[in-house]
């Protein structure tokens, strides 16, 4: 009875079928999943994957908020001029030095000491731009070069006509923006502070007035490459004295009276 049972039992039960684990294990599914090839991993996003415009608008952003300063070349070890440190955006790479340098050069507010004339510091900074980087330099309505004077001498116009030489060779015709700056003047014999902004100003006129003589001379010995720059730095030498010449010596300051915008 119990065999007819087993032996009938055959006729209704289907044979069991492989497992799907054991499907996937056979040996031709096995190879044919060695031959795909693995999944790559997914490179990390970086800034420079962003797209132009907005590494643009970043530094914009960057420059708009930089102020740079180059000080006067400083023999005193004492000085307490600094330079401004040099933003970090542009020692992360080479390629972010060569894009944010032309926007941080034509956006950022940049203030260059020049004393006595000698622009041998400045004339190295600007011969190691790029075209591109010195364009940028030009056209920033936020670069002013401060003209820090003590005194006049052939020494000083000689440096003078160097750097008109120098900028005449250039091919732009945009001339940079200048401003008069003072030395601190100290008081040698003690008297009182109303005769020491008096002495001041008696000073100033005078330097003044001797710069305006000899750039006068230089003007007249020049040609005229040379005298596109040399017209902004009298200007502004004029209105510097014609300033000083009218104000109240209460008013004598660091900073020349037609500068003080700066």
């Amino acid at each position: 009875m119990l065999k007819s049972i087993r032996r009938n039992s055959k006729q209704f039960f289907e044979p069991r079928r492989k497992s799907i684990v054991s499907l996937i294990t056979t040996p031709e599914v096995a190879h044919a999943a060695k031959d795909e090839p693995s999944p790559t991993k997914q490179r990390p996003l970086t800034f420079f994957d962003l797209p132009a415009e907005i590494r643009n608008e970043i530094y914009e952003l960057i420059a708009n908020e930089t102020r740079i300063f180059v000080p006067a070349p400083a023999f005193k070890k004492s000085s307490k001029a600094l330079p401004s440190a040099p933003p970090s955006l542009l020692l992360v790479s080479g390629q972010t030095r060569r894009e944010f340098l032309p926007l941080l050069l034509e956006i950022a507010p940049i203030r260059c000491v020049i004393k006595d004339l000698d622009f041998s510091n400045l004339t190295r900074i600007i011969s190691s731009l790029y075209s591109t980087e010195l364009r940028a330099l030009r056209h920033n309505p936020a670069f002013t070069i401060l003209l820090q004077i003590e005194k006049c001498n052939r020494d000083t116009i000689a440096s003078l006509r160097r750097w008109l030489v120098n900028r005449g060779e250039g091919l732009d015709r945009i001339a940079f923006q200048y401003g008069i700056v003072y030395t601190r003047h100290t008081q040698i014999i003690p008297t009182s502070s109303q005769v020491h902004r008096i002495n001041v100003y008696i000073q100033r006129r005078a330097l003044l007035s001797t710069h305006l003589e000899a750039m006068a001379q230089l003007f007249s010995n020049v040609g005229e490459t040379e005298r596109f720059e040399l017209e902004p730095i009298m200007k502004i030498f004029e209105e510097e004295f014609g300033s000083v010449s009218s104000a109240d010596p209460n008013r004598m300051t660091m900073y020349g009276l037609s500068s003080r915008r700066f």
